[in-house]
């Protein structure tokens, strides 16, 4: 009988220098800074794994921190790898980078993440600066902003404090400028007054937002065409019964071809659809003053038409008007 022998040692490390691990090591740490970085901040960084480097130092990664500290200090560079290491980071030096990264989300609060995206110290030696609370930190900026009468708008607030006229007046210039409904890509890049989260929150998501600026511009809600504006006569009964007809008549797929009524969600994935402008003319409140849209039946509702998306599109009223109860191809 043959046995197989097996080896659960792992491989040793072939072709990899002392001298190419420091290499990686002081590009990650020249990247932070000379500050304190993880083993993961390594690894997305560094072109050696971190698994490699410990083993390479007996499985410590502090020996490999501390190899790293000898070369660093042989060079005369200043350092701070230790996480409890004394900065050499200012407190109004740190309040500078946070004020610049505020002014960019016009005075927003902002993520850790979106700071380290532009600041130039990075946010875990904030942190550390504020005994481990960036809460602190923010807190230390709104008082800084104050004596300069700036107001620093928090995430939950941000939307209230902003008036709709003001988000409206925005999004109009931004519309017009485009000559479209702007993606947020489009909104981010046209250098805009109030933020795209801000008006997103504000209405529950972008497109409820510019259904409400299209109805601001309109002067009124969205209608839907002259042939559904009155409701069914008859109005199914959606009471409890044992007479299998009438629960055939509350399925919602007949409910649909019965009923007059367009929903909201259908009306506003037609107008989104259409990006708010009539699909005859081309006209938009956003962009033609005076212009009303309305959610208007292709094939009639009179002819057997249903509120199915695909049979509705959207009209302005004078295109509506003319089309009246016609079939246009």
């Amino acid at each position: 009988m043959n046995f197989l022998k097996f080896e659960f040692e792992r491989p040793p490390i072939k072709n990899i220098s002392e001298d190419l691990i420091l290499d990686e090591l002081e590009k990650v740490a020249k990247h932070f800074n000379y500050e304190y970085f993880s083993r993961k901040n390594f690894d997305e960084l560094a072109n050696i794994h971190s698994a490699t480097v410990e083993r390479h130092y007996g499985g410590s990664w502090s020996a490999a921190i501390k190899a790293l500290e000898e070369r660093l200090k042989c060079k005369n560079i200043t350092y701070a790898l230790n996480k409890r290491s004394p900065r050499n980071v200012s407190e109004e030096q740190i309040l500078d980078e946070l004020e610049k990264v505020a002014k960019h989300f016009n005075y927003e609060c902002f993520s850790r993440k979106n700071y380290d995206e532009l600041a130039c110290i990075h946010s875990a030696t904030v942190e550390r600066h504020y005994d481990g609370s960036w809460s602190a930190a923010i807190k230390a900026l709104e008082e800084r902003l104050k004596h300069k009468n700036i107001i620093l708008i928090s995430s939950r607030r941000s939307g209230r404090n902003t008036s709709e006229k003001v988000m409206f007046d925005e999004m109009e210039r931004i519309w017009v400028y485009l000559g479209h409904r702007p993606s947020k890509s489009e909104w981010l890049g046209a250098d805009p007054k109030v933020s795209y989260d801000t008006i997103y929150r504000n209405f529950g998501g972008w497109t409820n937002a510019c259904l409400k600026f299209i109805e601001y511009k309109s002067g009124g809600s969205v209608t839907i065409d002259n042939d559904i504006v009155e409701k069914t006569e008859k109005v199914i009964d959606v009471i409890k019964t044992d007479n299998p007809k009438k629960k055939e008549e509350c399925n919602p797929k007949k409910l649909l071809k019965k009923t007059r009524t367009i929903s909201l969600n259908i009306r506003i994935k037609v107008l989104s659809r259409d990006n708010f402008r009539c699909v005859f003319c081309g006209k938009s409140p956003a962009t033609d003053i005076g212009t009303k849209l309305h959610v208007d039946h292709i094939i009639p509702f009179s002819k057997g038409g249903t509120n199915s998306i695909d049979n509705l599109q959207t009209l302005c009223e004078q295109c509506n008007l003319g089309k009246s109860d016609s079939v246009m191809q």
